[in-house]
This record gives structure tokens, C-alpha cells and sequence, in this order.
């Protein structure tokens, strides 16, 4: 297991789990992966204008976990909302030696150069992808890496309508590092009973860290 596991924390994400995202091809390069199929729709191939291109449908589809992945925690922290923060930022200040990265989209599509350099720093250190947060909101997205592809494995015998009243996160083992959980209970706790309001509505596409880690534990109950 990489070392930076234990820093970031990390997940396990069962055999059978089911994912989902655009298009009936895996690229080869790696791919996201939303964690239901409400969020799917962004889920396409966006590197064709500089890989070799390949051809997609524009239909949700349902991919199955063939084996346990092991796959790095990168979220920080929750904020005060009690929305994740990524931690891509962060392996990638220590990985490439950089004191800032503006924005973590550059290295998760926007710039082809700099994302393949960074997939092979994470790869050299054991690492098989990741679990981080769409655009620092609610929603997760998981990304497999190349070295870790084939096993991830199309359905095209399951339909994405299947699927509504399901998220992976509820399959998800989530081993969070200290540091994660010292600092979201001291963000949330001034807005709790706000947050807590917030989810009296419960929508399947909407279960998050914070349900998973802290509502539906005893953690809360110091606060």
C-alpha cells in the first residue's frame, strides 16, 4: 500500500461495486467515474482533441468493479457547509515539487501535458486512483488510473434506470486520516443545525461524506 495512504487516507471499493459515466469505451489513459447515475451525464471522454480520438455514445453507462480497489482519500477537509474540499492540490504540491496549483481541473483534463506527468508520479508510488469531489461540492467522483483499468469492466446488459435509487458511496469502505476528521468536526459544528436542516430532504444523488462519515456514526454526538 503506497505510503501516502496513511497521510491522505484511503478507500476500498468492493468487488460488484457499480459506477458510472458517459460512453461505452474505458479510455485506456484512465477515466472518472461518477458514484451515481443522476451524476453521469458530465462523465465523457474530454481528452479526444489530444489523445487518439475514439468514438462515444452519449448514453450513461452502468461499469462494474471486477476486484477490491484500494484508491487514495483525496478530500482535505469539509468546510463549514459541510462540503468536501479536495486534496488534489495538496499530493500534487508534494509530488511535483510545486508550492501552488491553482486550479485541480488543470490536472484532471485541462492540461493534457501536465495531467500525464502527474498520473505517473501517483502511479511510481503504488497509487491506483483516487476518490476526490466535484469541483470542491457535494457530489464524488472517483478516477482510475491507467495501470489499474482493466478492472473496471463495461454492463452494457444494465441500464442506468436500474440504478436511480443508488449510490456507490453506501458500498464504499472510507478510512479517513485524523487530521480529516479533527478538522471537518471543528468546521461544522458552528453550522450543524443548519447542515442537519439541509438534510432532512434525503435524495439518493445527494449522500455525501458528511452522512457517511458523521450522521450516520456516534461522532456527532460530542458536538
Amino acid at each position: 500500500m503506497s505510503k501516502f495512504y496513511s497521510e491522505y487516507g484511503y478507500i476500498k471499493v468492493p468487488k460488484g461495486t457499480m459506477l458510472f459515466r458517459q460512453g461505452d469505451v474505458v479510455p485506456e489513459y484512465g477515466a472518472f467515474f461518477a458514484l451515481c447515475e443522476f451524476h453521469a451525464i458530465g462523465f465523457k471522454d474530454t481528452d479526444s482533441r489530444s489523445y487518439d480520438s475514439i468514438k462515444l455514445t452519449s448514453e450513461k453507462m452502468v461499469y462494474e468493479v471486477k476486484e477490491d480497489l484500494i484508491l487514495i482519500f483525496l478530500i482535505s477537509h469539509l468546510d463549514r457547509r459541510g462540503f468536501p474540499r479536495t486534496a488534489i492540490n495538496l499530493i500534487y504540491q508534494t509530488l511535483m515539487k510545486e508550492n501552488t496549483l491553482r486550479d485541480d481541473l488543470a490536472v484532471k483534463w485541462r492540461d493534457v501535458e501536465l495531467k500525464k506527468i502527474f498520473h505517473v508520479e501517483l502511479i511510481k508510488e503504488g497509487i491506483l486512483g483516487w476518490l476526490s469531489t466535484i469541483e470542491n461540492f457535494e457530489p464524488l467522483e472517483i478516477f482510475i488510473l491507467p495501470t489499474a483499468i482493466d478492472k473496471i469492466q463495461i454492463r452494457p446488459d444494465l441500464s442506468t434506470t436500474d440504478f436511480e435509487n443508488y449510490n456507490a458511496l453506501s458500498q464504499i469502505e472510507i478510512f479517513p486520516p485524523q487530521k480529516f476528521m479533527s478538522t471537518s468536526l471543528e468546521n461544522i459544528k458552528p453550522s450543524l443545525n443548519h447542515i442537519l436542516a439541509r438534510k432532512e430532504r434525503f435524495d439518493i444523488e445527494d449522500y455525501s461524506i458528511f452522512e457517511k462519515v458523521f450522521l450516520h456514526t456516534n461522532l456527532l454526538k460530542s458536538l
